[in-house]
């Protein structure tokens, strides 16, 4: 992600009259936590030139509150009467808000003044949907379509709208879109529907590829496996979709019947064991550990157990969650919860380097900073905390990574520097007592010879 950010603004520095590279560098900052920056940026750019519609259209994107958005883009429309992407971002509030018919009519003024915008299509296109009519989302998704090819929400809409030919469209979306792994997924769905458990797993692979991280290219790899293997049968597919789909499905009568019905289907008792967890977690670790003794190398069993055994085994869920980081090097709450595994098991070292190399993989993700200044703070390594807050303050404008920031410098002995930090909080929070704690500190550091 660090590397996106830093391609978006040097695509964005470069392009500076783009307006498709201004919003990707504006929603990356936004995506990344770094509200305050692409405010600041947004701002600056009305100032260099008031009068642009531009700039003042992309200062609605960038502030977080509704109505300041608005007012933003209000005064775009004024400056252009025909600034499409303005009304597409009024749409947006307007959606929001519900107010579908209004917000509808807002992306529609967007269309006519520019049909190629994948914004407006996508805001209409999720009113369709979430309106419950099939027939017009499949009218509205093929007119996008006819004007943004590679419009994804538009061919996985199309397809749903169309379940008969459902297969050719998203084989016509994997030649289109086929970088996105939604697309491949949803085939993969598709696929399993009709009982094709080949096509499936091709599919499913393929979206992993894409996106390693996505949890459904994980679990759809896993259920074409299993069709694959014959741990299940098309009936045990369905039961399994329909019981990470919905609560109905996810009773424990119901999984009780599949556990029976499918022993060798890992995904059977990894979803019962997750239901388990909150209320018998001794059944839900019963579970996973059948489920890994058949299944050794499924890693969401191997994390799952991994979770459920903090607390009870913790050398064991230290070793079991370090394994599924490797395998997953790109799920920041595995690492902040193997950090927490290894601390517990007394692992201290091995702790301490899990969270910094995870701080260096993650570093706009608040837990997993925030975890790493715990891990020094408590070795007692407080500059080196200080350090690590101060940088994570710097990166993720967050009042709890300013907040840390403020407490590692008091506990590594920088008194007037933290002062100064928690003065700006109490600005920012409205917090007098924050106020209070700075005033202590300055008067302790006074006294400091």
């Amino acid at each position: 992600m660090l590397d996106a950010v830093v391609v978006a603004e040097a695509e964005a520095r470069a392009l500076p009259d783009d307006l498709d590279a201004q919003e990707r560098w504006i929603d990356l900052l936004l995506s990344t936590g770094q509200l305050e920056r692409a405010v600041a940026e947004a701002r600056a750019r009305v100032q260099r030139a008031p009068a642009s519609p531009d700039a003042q259209y992309l200062l609605g994107r960038a502030l977080p509150a509704p109505d300041a958005s608005r007012e933003a883009f209000e005064r775009a429309l004024r400056l252009d009467p025909e600034h499409a992407r303005s009304y597409a971002g009024i749409g947006g509030i307007l959606r929001a808000r519900g107010a579908l018919r209004e917000a509808a009519e807002a992306y529609q003024r967007a269309l006519s003044l520019d049909p190629t915008l994948a914004e407006a299509w996508g805001g209409l296109l999720a009113i369709t949907v979430a309106s419950g009519d099939r027939e017009g989302a499949g009218q509205v998704a093929e007119a996008a379509l006819a004007k943004v090819p590679q419009h994804v929400e538009s061919w996985l809409a199309l397809a749903a709208a169309r379940p008969a030919q459902a297969a050719q469209v998203l084989e016509q979306a994997t030649r289109a879109v086929g970088w996105d792994a939604r697309v491949h997924a949803a085939r993969a769905v598709q696929a399993l529907g009709a009982d094709d458990a080949t096509t499936a797993a091709a599919a499913a692979r393929e979206a992993l590829v894409r996106d390693p991280s996505s949890a459904d290219a994980h679990w759809l790899v896993g259920l074409a496996a299993e069709r694959l293997d014959g741990s299940l049968d098309a009936a045990g597919v369905r039961a399994l979709q329909a019981a990470r789909s919905s609560p109905e499905g996810r009773t424990l009568r119901a999984l009780d019947a599949l556990v029976s019905s499918y022993p060798r289907s890992a995904l059977a008792r990894l979803t019962r064991a997750r239901t388990l967890q909150p209320t018998d977690p001794a059944g839900a670790r019963a579970d996973l550990e059948a489920g890994l003794a058949a299944h050794p190398d499924a890693i969401d069993l191997v994390a799952t157990l991994g979770l459920a055994l903090r607390g009870v085994d913790d050398a064991r869920a230290a070793r079991l969650l370090t394994v599924a980081v490797g395998a997953r090097p790109y799920d920041a709450s595995l690492a902040v919860a193997a950090t927490d595994a290894l601390l517990a098991a007394g692992q201290g070292e091995q702790a301490r380097a899990l969270a910094a190399e995870a701080t260096t993989l993650f570093p706009f993700s608040l837990p997993v900073c925030l975890k790493y200044v715990g891990v020094l703070s408590a070795q007692g390594e407080h500059e080196a905390a200080w350090r690590a807050a101060r940088e994570a303050a710097d990166r993720i404008h967050d009042p709890r990574a300013a907040l840390a920031a403020a407490a590692a410098a008091q506990e590594a002995g920088h008194l007037r520097e933290a002062a100064q930090r928690y003065d700006q909080l109490a600005a920012q929070l409205g917090k007098p007592e924050l106020a209070a704690v700075a005033a202590n500190l300055r008067r302790t550091a006074d006294r400091t010879p």
